[in-house]
């Protein structure tokens, strides 16, 4: 949790585990992944950035991958 906000990985609509930020109240729920299984979400020390593992479609290997927490 940072700047009061939960990440957390749940599946989407399509059944693909992805991963979501959530306000500490339960309110605006955002998804930032799409379209592929992630792993859980490790927040970074300024709290600005997401790590987690993503298999590669092509090759099917996980890689780590970061994103900025605005999309």
């Amino acid at each position: 949790m940072k700047n009061g906000l939960i990440a957390y990985t749940d599946r989407d609509s399509n059944n693909h585990q992805n991963i979501f930020l959530i306000n500490l109240d339960g309110t605006g729920r955002r998804q930032l992944t799409n379209g592929a299984d992630h792993g859980l979400p490790c927040w970074s020390p300024d709290g600005q950035k997401l790590a987690y593992t993503a298999r590669d479609p092509a090759s099917g290997l996980p890689s780590i991958c970061t994103m900025n927490i605005d999309g």
